[in-house]
């Protein structure tokens, strides 16, 4: 889809680049929340998750700054087609942004309680490094999608989703083990076990924006379609 076909009102491309910059930056303080949350847990710096805290309300602020701005675009020029679509997918990207925010958060209160536990070296699993960091491109990459209109790239992040989902399992399947094999305490395990899963979630937000890309670009809806069938579609 070309800028033509998605800015047809051309008084309001301005307005319509101010939201993709904000969208952008939201984006930008998440994926650096969910840096500093691992790297906080990887290097036991509690100094270093706080910022993590810290950026909650920036991001918050952002997500009711955007909601209202498309609302007041939408009721003062009446968009159809392409430009309709493409404020009405900015209110649900910003929804998954902000979760993603939630699942960072979340991530650095658990490593906090594991630092201050002085959690079992042990439980620092490499693959749940590796997930962390795989979630965090699939927000990047599905946001480049976002600023470069690019259905296709938007589909391989949808495709990375599956590796991650096997890499929480694997973690958690290790950490139980780990409990099992050398009878350690559950706490920190169970703790650990979370902040996997709060990566997955990482992951199905990216996924999740991604999806919108391709309606935003496409005009198709790919939820809950087989993989090989979007990918066709995203062109």
């Amino acid at each position: 889809m070309s800028n033509h076909d998605l800015h047809t009102y051309k008084p309001f491309n301005k307005e319509l680049e101010h939201v993709r910059n904000q969208v952008l930056r939201m984006g930008g303080l998440v994926e650096h929340q969910i840096l500093q949350a691992m790297n906080g847990w990887e290097r036991a710096d509690t100094e270093v998750l706080s910022t993590v805290f810290a950026s909650d309300a920036e991001v918050n602020r952002l997500e009711v700054e955007l909601d209202d701005l498309c609302r007041h675009i939408i009721a003062r020029r009446q968009p159809i087609a392409g430009d309709l679509r493409v404020l009405t997918t900015v209110m649900k990207l910003t929804t998954d942004i902000e979760r993603v925010g939630d699942e960072a958060s979340k991530i650095a209160r658990l490593a906090e309680k594991l630092i201050l536990e002085g959690v079992d070296p042990v439980f620092k699993c490499a693959k749940l490094f590796e997930a962390s960091e795989l979630a965090r491109l699939m927000l990047r990459d599905a946001l480049d999608a976002y600023a470069r209109l690019d259905s296709h790239s938007a589909g391989q992040v949808m495709a990375k989703d599956a590796t991650v989902d096997a890499l929480v399992q694997s973690v958690t399947m290790d950490v139980i083990n780990i409990m099992e094999e050398h009878t350690r305490p559950v706490t920190p395990g169970v703790r650990v076990i979370l902040i996997a899963k709060a990566i997955e979630r990482i992951g199905d937000h990216a996924k999740n924006i991604a999806e919108d890309v391709i309606y935003m670009v496409k005009g198709k809806d790919v939820r809950h379609q087989n993989l090989d069938h979007v990918l066709s579609q995203a062109g």
